[in-house]
């Protein structure tokens, strides 16, 4: 037996993101189930949800919510178990809901288009922490941490660009050769220190190709 809330149920049966959307149990979306007349679903078996999943995933692209295959073979679809808590909480969520649309209608008069956008930014503001925790966990991981590096050596790259440029600058505007060489040998050692080597190899090499 399986037990957890529906978003867990979902990544288990390959259908992660998909709690929402789809049936767990059928083959009908939220659209059509939604509707208090409609005709039953086609019930769903573990194999074919494994076929469904197989494909999704080869394809990299969802098939009935599907995006990859359920974790386990083993464990019947209705040995999934939904825990009552979690049903009474979306109840109550649910009355909660109605009486604060009602408050907000009957008390405080909201338009709809107001009580949308209250509705937009929160949701946004969600979201935006959500993107924040995964940019942060990029950030911890490998090849965030390789990406950061990168971006350190193009921005001294270019901070000996500049040097280069202004190097250029003086060179026009003075005569001075003191001044030149002194330049001239800063931007070497600058570079020497990036680049891990002679800069005249690397001038070369770069000419050379």
């Amino acid at each position: 037996y399986v037990t957890g809330d529906l978003a867990f149920h979902a990544m288990a049966l390959g259908r992660e993101g998909m709690s929402g959307n789809w049936c767990l149990l059928c083959n009908l979306m939220k659209s059509q189930y939604e509707n208090i007349n409609h005709t039953d679903g086609v019930m769903l078996d573990i194999l074919d949800m494994f076929k469904k999943g197989k494909a999704a995933r080869e394809a990299k692209k969802a098939n009935e919510g599907f995006k990859y295959e359920p974790w386990w073979d083993f464990i019947p679809l209705h040995h999934y178990m939904v825990p009552l808590l979690h049903c009474l909480i979306g109840v109550g969520n649910d009355l909660l809901a109605s009486f604060l649309d009602w408050v907000n209608e009957e008390i405080e008069c909201w338009d709809q288009q107001e009580v949308r956008t209250r509705s937009l930014i929160t949701t946004a503001e969600h979201k935006i922490v959500d993107e924040i925790a995964l940019r942060d966990e990029y950030d911890e991981s490998k090849n965030g941490k390789e990406l950061k590096s990168k971006k350190g050596v193009m921005n001294r790259r270019k901070k000996a660009i500049e040097a280069v440029g202004a190097l250029v600058v003086v060179s026009d505007s003075s005569r001075n050769q003191d001044v030149t060489d002194k330049l001239l040998e800063q931007c070497e050692e600058f570079l020497d220190d990036e680049l891990g080597g002679n800069v005249d190899d690397d001038v070369n090499d770069t000419y050379n190709l």
